[in-house]
C-alpha cells in the first residue's frame, strides 16, 4: 500500500495523491489562489476551519500554548502580542489557508516561510516560530513601535515604504484594511492585558 506523508498526514489514498498533486501545481501558477483553496479543502477532506487546537476567545491548549511561550521568550515579543496577531490571522486555526495562499496560525505566505527557514507551514510550533521571528524583526526595524509593526505585518513592508508611513500617525495612509488590521489586532492586545491584569 502507498504510504506518503503530506503536511504530517500519511497519504495511503492514490486518489488523495492526485489531488495533491494537482493543488501542488496549480499552487505553483499565479492568481489561482482560489483554486488552491478549494483543492487543499478537497485534500485534508474536511473544512479547515473547523480543525483547530485553540479556542476564538485565545485560551490555547497543547502545542500551540507551548509555542507561543517558547517564541516569546525566544525573540523577546509579548506573548498576548502573538496571541493578538494569530487571532487576527487565522482565528486560531492552525490549518487556515487564505485566498491568497497565506497559511497557517500566522497566515505566512509561502515566499515569506520558505525565506524564513519553515518546511511545514502548518505545523502550529514552526508556523508560530517563524511567524513571531518576523514579527519580532519588524518590530525592531520601526524602533519597537507595535502599531507599525502590525502595519508592516499585514500591508508589507514594500508598500510602507513607498507610502513613506514611518511613524503612527501616518498609519491612515494604508489601505483600510491594514488600518483595520491594526486597530483590531492592538484591541485583542489590550483586552488579553487586562485580562491578565485582572485575572
Amino acid at each position: 500500500m502507498l504510504k506518503i506523508e503530506v503536511f504530517g498526514m500519511e497519504v495511503n489514498d492514490i486518489k488523495m495523491l492526485i489531488e495533491y498533486l494537482i493543488f501542488s501545481k496549480i499552487y505553483s501558477s499565479p492568481g489561482n489562489s482560489q483554486t488552491f483553496e478549494t483543492l487543499l479543502n478537497n485534500f485534508m477532506g474536511k473544512n479547515l476551519s473547523e480543525d483547530s487546537d485553540i479556542s476564538q476567545d485565545g485560551n490555547t491548549g497543547g502545542n500551540i500554548n507551548e509555542a507561543v511561550e517558547a517564541s516569546s521568550r525566544k525573540y523577546g515579543v509579548d506573548a498576548d502580542l502573538i496571541k493578538s496577531v494569530i487571532k487576527q490571522e487565522s482565528g486560531f486555526n492552525p490549518k487556515a489557508v487564505s485566498k491568497a495562499g497565506a497559511l497557517g496560525l500566522m497566515q505566512l505566505m509561502p515566499k515569506t516561510a520558505s525565506a524564513l527557514g519553515v518546511d511545514n507551514p502548518l505545523d502550529a510550533m514552526e508556523n508560530i516560530d517563524a511567524g513571531t521571528r518576523y514579527l519580532k524583526s519588524l518590530i525592531d526595524s520601526y524602533g519597537g513601535d507595535i502599531k507599525l509593526a502590525l502595519a508592516a505585518y499585514n500591508g508589507g513592508i514594500g508598500r510602507m515604504r513607498r507610502l513613506n508611513v514611518n511613524s503612527p500617525d501616518k498609519i491612515d495612509a494604508m489601505p483600510s484594511e491594514t488600518q483595520n488590521y491594526v486597530s483590531k489586532v492592538y484591541k485583542n492586545y489590550e483586552t488579553y492585558k487586562t485580562q491578565e491584569l485582572n485575572g
